[in-house]
């Protein structure tokens, strides 16, 4: 557990102004990675908030695994996405409508598809501040790079 208050407060910061908080995970292990408890911390901040698993690296893993995946987290009522921050955009994500672009998909997606899910997520709000969190070496900053260089986010 961390000691250290400044992280706790620095997580709860990210918490509080965030309408979707996504947690980055190791594909190769995401359940290893993953907070169950800050997911349940954010339903309880705001109902209205979701929380979300980005399985970063997702490239190393073979579709079958994929697949394996996102049938474990459909049937846990997790929400989850596969992503690469090191892919270009050749990802097998390109061939997919925006419209069937949904959490349970085993396909990996560009960043421009991951923030259209999440936007339909909160279709009420007319914009969606997301809050990025993970363990170390997950690939939070090479995803976040991703995310502003490929997007132009704001």
């Amino acid at each position: 557990f961390e000691r250290n208050l400044d992280f706790w407060r620095q997580l709860w910061k990210i918490v509080e102004l965030s309408d979707v908080i996504v947690q980055v995970v190791d594909a190769r292990d995401p359940l290893f990675f993953e907070s169950s408890d800050l997911s349940i911390y954010v339903k309880e901040v705001d109902s209205r908030k979701e929380s979300v698993l980005l399985l970063n690296k997702a490239d190393l893993l073979t579709e079958e695994q994929r697949k394996t995946w996102s049938k474990h987290f459909l049937e846990s009522d997790t929400k989850a996405l596969f992503f690469s921050a090191t892919l270009e955009d050749e990802s097998d994500g390109d061939n997919l409508q925006e419209a069937e672009i949904e959490f349970g998909s085993s396909q990996i997606l560009r960043p421009d598809q991951v923030l259209s899910v999440m936007k339909n997520t909160m279709q009420a709000a007319e914009t969606v501040t997301v809050g990025f969190t993970g363990y170390p070496n997950v690939g939070k900053s090479s995803t976040i790079n991703r995310f502003l260089t490929k997007n132009r986010c704001r």
